[in-house]
């Protein structure tokens, strides 16, 4: 199952903006605080429960690009691939998004697809309000 999330447009240089997304300590900011609770983060890791879901480990396995490589990290309901994806418009501006590569069954992707496709959306959508 691939899902792409809505690009983020960002008033600030792609460098700025892939330093940031390439840090997890800053994904927390990103995260919706009222459905994800953050159980351990460092630079390259991050742990969290989406309230409902389940709880998802992650870690970033390769820089370079302007993209962000991360691969699914101990238990989590499926094993994934996700990629944050950096792209310059111009000096000063910038856009990102995150494709997303989970292996899952037909089932189990009836069930996930839509809220994992909006939980994407949020975190793009932050990222365009989060001051970096």
């Amino acid at each position: 199952m691939i899902i792409e999330s809505n690009k983020a447009q960002l008033n600030i240089s792609a460098q700025k903006t892939f330093e940031f997304v390439s840090n997890f300590e800053n994904f927390p900011k990103l995260l919706p605080e009222e459905k994800v609770v953050v159980k351990e983060v460092s630079n390259n890791h991050i742990v969290f429960e989406i309230q409902g879901m389940a709880t998802i480990s992650m870690k970033v396995s390769e820089v370079a690009d302007n993209v962000v490589k991360v691969i699914s990290e101990g238990k989590n309901p499926f094993d994934f691939k996700m990629e944050i994806k950096v792209n310059e418009i111009s000096e000063n501006k910038s856009e990102a998004y995150l494709v997303f590569n989970g292996d899952v069954n037909s089932f189990l992707k009836m069930m996930v697809e839509k809220p994992l496709t909006n939980f994407f959306n949020a975190l793009s959508a932050k990222l365009e309000k989060t001051e970096i």
